[in-house]
């Protein structure tokens, strides 16, 4: 599986954050799944998020997947936003169905960073 990240740092709540996102996610009709904590020890030495999910959608034209990640430092938000893709071997053996496209999770993942963004003048995207 091959991966991009957009990464979204901003001033606002982490409420405020996860409402923004769960409306921008309504509105590309994503299905939300929760995302476990890993069970590795060594991944545990890492701040771990607060709150993580795996948002998708899957359509006879391509499925799209993006792995999203809000964590609560204090000062600032972090919402990293992982676009996931499959490669072109497994796109072909699979089918285009039933494998995520990479260039359109980025472009969802982009699209989340922007309505972010919006909200927050002060947001970096990185």
């Amino acid at each position: 599986m091959q991966t991009e990240s957009v990464i979204v740092e901003t001033a606002i709540p982490l409420a405020e954050a996860a409402a923004i996102l769960n409306v921008a996610l309504a509105g590309h009709k994503a299905t939300i799944e929760p995302l476990t904590v890993s069970n590795n020890p060594l991944d545990q030495l890492g701040h771990q998020p607060d709150v993580a999910l795996l948002a998708s959608r899957k359509g006879a034209m391509g499925a799209w997947g993006v792995r999203v990640y809000l964590t609560d430092y204090g000062d600032r938000r972090e919402i990293h936003l992982e676009a996931l893709g499959d490669g072109g071997f497994s796109r072909a053996f699979h089918g285009i169905k039933n494998t995520f496209s990479l260039s359109k999770s980025l472009a969802k993942a982009q699209a989340l960073a922007a309505n972010v963004v919006n909200s927050d003048a002060t947001a970096v995207v990185r």
